[in-house]
């Protein structure tokens, strides 16, 4: 997820390697924020929360959605952590990748 390039003002992102362009919202560009810099989940969520006005579980369901879908646009985000909350999401298997 390093390579890809983001335009903050647009949201705007291109993967170079696959040619592949999208537009993240706030959330997304967070979350792809967090990813580059192997940032810690519990932060991530917490930023969520502040920055986008959600609730812990809404962070929780943005994240996980936004990972989902990067996948099934052939990007490779890193493998979902097992989120220990009270909302009880949790990992799934099929997330997983290979780095």
């Amino acid at each position: 997820m390093n390579h890809l390039q983001h335009n903050p003002e647009t949201g705007m992102v291109l993967d170079p390697h696959s040619g592949l362009r999208f537009k993240v919202n706030p959330s997304g560009a967070l979350i792809m924020k967090s990813w580059q810099a192997r940032g810690d989940i519990q932060e991530l969520l917490r930023e969520l929360e502040e920055m986008c006005g959600m609730t812990h579980s809404e962070a929780e369901r943005s994240y996980l959605t936004f990972t989902r879908q990067c996948r099934a646009a052939g990007l490779r985000p890193p493998a979902v952590p097992a989120l220990g909350t009270p909302s009880g999401i949790r990992s799934d298997p099929r997330n997983s990748s290979a780095a």
